[in-house]
């Protein structure tokens, strides 16, 4: 009877440590928008697929030859829980990383007017104050740049390039400081 209760508790610790490993590292990807993060997913998704598999089929194994195998399976279930959780974590991380989340922020001492992001994905912005910021998400179909358009507190045109190259797979979070970009 013990034996199977130190079952139990291998399948939901196992569950609830990969659970929280998890979380952690996709929190930490969603907050710095580090591509470190998304590939440490990504390799932690694999490592704890097969971890997890393998525990899973040890605890059938015990549960078959078991008298009182209802423990072990709730100890599977725990487990099994973990599946809808593991494919919406790594669906997200997919998402992000074909999307740059860029915050632009105007500290050029003036309003700025009729902002253009073109490249990738095209975006208008109407107005960005002096000391304020505004957050862009813009979706990588392919190989491209992103540009930015805008007029200064004179009415005069001004271009600079935010990402000379981006491509599916380079997504991540950038502050991109108005007239430090490289003009053109």
């Amino acid at each position: 009877m013990k034996k199977q209760y130190s079952y139990e508790k291998l399948g939901k610790r196992t569950a609830i440590i990969t659970f929280l490993i998890a979380s952690l590292i996709c929190l930490l990807f969603l907050f710095t928008g580090d591509t470190k993060y998304g590939f440490r997913g990504y390799f932690f998704f694999l490592g704890a697929l097969v971890v997890n598999f393998g525990i899973m089929i040890f605890l059938l194994v015990k549960a078959s030859n078991s008298e009182n195998s209802k423990k072990i399976y709730r100890s599977i279930t725990w487990i099994l829980l973990n599946i809808p959780v593991a494919i919406f974590y790594f669906m997200m991380g997919i998402y992000f990383i074909g999307t740059i989340r860029i915050t632009i922020e105007n500290n050029s001492g003036s309003d700025i007017k009729n902002m253009s992001i073109t490249g990738c994905e095209n975006k208008n912005i109407d107005l960005i104050k002096n000391g304020e910021t505004e957050n862009v998400w813009i979706n990588i179909p392919n190989d491209c740049s992103i540009q930015l358009h805008y007029q200064n507190a004179k009415g005069d045109a001004q271009y600079e390039t935010i990402m000379s190259y981006v491509t599916s797979g380079m997504g991540r979070k950038i502050i991109h400081k108005v007239g430090k970009g490289e003009n053109w």
